[in-house]
């Protein structure tokens, strides 16, 4: 039988939060971009929320850890998904194995246990690499399967070569409209502004909300803003920024209008992250049926996340609906 574990709260500034989370593991398919302190402070200094995280520990120390947003509506505590995250952030010592789960003793038990205690109400994004949700089912959590497309690259290989033939094609008579660019934060922040508005949808953050998150990533050093410019007129008529850390990138924010100049994008991007030693290209969700084929194309593997839900009591309720 496991030991009992304690359990601690920090504000995520303090720099026992920092310590406790470089105790564990520093896995690439584990601990992405968005559960990086930079990432996570900015997003939330423009969703008015704050970020905790949570340790659990035991007789060997730090065993699991996680950072979450929080807000406290009429004094009440929520926990929800900052805009623009894909994954929650979680950080596990040891590795889950079944037999454990089963007994109902793995360290996510207490983990999500604490978060259920601290928040009426609460949302996360498990990430990729726990594909086993029955912890959070049976802790009674509303569990629903996300996806995603993400391509293993190669330095050796040409990451057009799984691409469909319509992609290829594309991609081959249209690379001499476009000049390959650098993007600045305002004219990144546009073209997903208007990219939301083409499908009658309302970004999460707004435009001057936006700008700033990808100036604050531009800075840190962990986003780059590339575009498609049109020769002939002079404008760009598609960006990405990408998100990387380690050896993962993440197509994060991304905006273009209808017509070839994305695809003539990634043409450029995935070879260039390939060689620069990149091993894995995510696509940051493939739930949208149009945005999902459009992914499709491009020669990656379905990837199956989970957002989780849960919540308690009245406020719990009410509250809920928002995260």
């Amino acid at each position: 039988m496991r030991a009992p574990s304690t359990v601690q709260w920090f504000d995520l500034r303090d720099s026992d939060a920092v310590t406790s989370w470089d105790s564990l593991p520093d896995a690439d398919d584990w601990d992405t971009v968005f559960g990086t302190s930079s990432f996570l402070q900015a997003i939330a200094a423009h969703s008015n929320a704050g970020v905790d995280q949570v340790t659990v520990s035991d007789e060997r120390g730090v065993s699991a850890a996680a950072r979450v947003a929080v807000r406290r509506p009429l004094g009440f505590h929520v926990s929800p998904i900052l805009p623009f995250t894909a994954f929650s952030a979680i950080r596990l010592r040891d590795e889950l194995r079944e037999a454990v789960v089963h007994r109902r003793q793995s360290i996510l038990e207490d983990l999500f246990g604490a978060i259920e205690q601290r928040f009426c109400a609460a949302s996360i994004h498990v990430p990729p690499p726990i594909q086993d949700a029955r912890i959070l089912i049976w802790r009674g959590w509303k569990v629903r399967p996300l996806y995603t497309y993400r391509i293993a690259l190669h330095r050796s290989e040409n990451p057009l070569d799984s691409w469909s033939e319509s992609a290829r094609r594309t991609a081959r008579q249209e690379s001499s409209e476009f000049e390959i660019v650098g993007t600045d934060p305002e004219t990144q922040a546009r073209l997903v502004v208007e990219s939301y508005s083409r499908a009658g949808r309302q970004p999460p953050l707004g435009l001057d909300g936006i700008t700033e998150v990808v100036r604050s990533m531009l800075e840190d050093g962990v986003a780059r803003t590339v575009g498609a410019r049109n020769r002939e007129s002079g404008e760009t008529e598609a960006s990405i920024a990408i998100l990387q850390r380690g050896r993962e990138a993440y197509y994060w924010l991304a905006g273009g209008r209808r017509g070839a100049a994305m695809t003539v994008l990634l043409a450029n991007v995935l070879p260039d992250l390939a060689s620069s030693g990149t091993q894995l290209f995510d696509f940051v969700g493939a739930n949208t049926a149009s945005i999902a084929e459009f992914k499709r194309k491009f020669g990656g593997q379905l990837t199956t996340y989970f957002r989780a839900t849960w919540h308690r009591g009245v406020a719990g309720r009410i509250f809920g609906r928002r995260v």
